[in-house]
């Protein structure tokens, strides 16, 4: 629900419309498919050109490696809807602005560890706007889950035995998770 429901605000019922979705892991590999089946054309935004062929197995269009200047200058001004699922620590939030088209909408659903910069300029020019989204209504709880059954939206998991908790929050913290660990008890009788 964390992106379905930004999302759904934001796309409605409009098909086509061009949605940038930057960080392709827990919420981001979520965000690619709803989006995806919500009828957009879908640009996967990532730092790990390795994770390219995965986006597009999710129902990514396109892809974006946020470090490359070309590729970027390649969709700068394209996106009308740009959900932030991650930010990079050194990462220009004028940089992501730029992404956006005249009339644009940033979500942004991460939370950064540190203050954001960004020059007024970055929404000024375009009427860009940038709105934040971290839960919703218990009826979006609903919504997100019979769109996700419908559409067969699920997310990639890795199980894990309980036991191995340890490794599994050392795997998360770098970022190793396609797309999200399940730690599994075995119980015995």
């Amino acid at each position: 629900m964390t992106v379905y429901a930004p999302l759904r605000r934001v796309i409605g019922d409009r098909k086509g419309l061009k949605v940038g979705v930057s960080g392709i892991g827990g919420l981001g590999h979520l965000a690619i498919q709803f989006a995806a089946k919500m009828g957009s054309d879908v640009v996967a935004i990532s730092h790990s050109p390795s994770k390219k062929a995965e986006a597009a197995s999710l129902g990514a269009t396109d892809f974006c490696v946020m470090s490359d200047s070309a590729d970027v200058a390649r969709i700068a001004g394209t996106l009308d809807v740009l959900l932030i699922s991650s930010i990079y620590a050194n990462e220009s939030m004028d940089k992501v602005m730029s992404l956006l088209a005249p009339y644009g909408q940033a979500i942004l659903v991460a939370a950064p560890e540190k203050s954001m910069n960004v020059s007024a300029f970055s929404f000024l020019m375009g009427a860009k706007t940038l709105s934040g989204s971290l839960v919703g209504s218990i009826a979006e709880v609903k919504e997100t889950l019979e769109f996700a059954a419908k559409h067969k939206v699920h997310p990639w998991i890795q199980k894990m035995p309980m036991q191995n908790v340890n490794d599994a929050i050392k795997m998360v913290r770098e970022g190793k998770p396609r797309y999200r660990i399940v730690l599994e008890k075995t119980f015995t009788h």
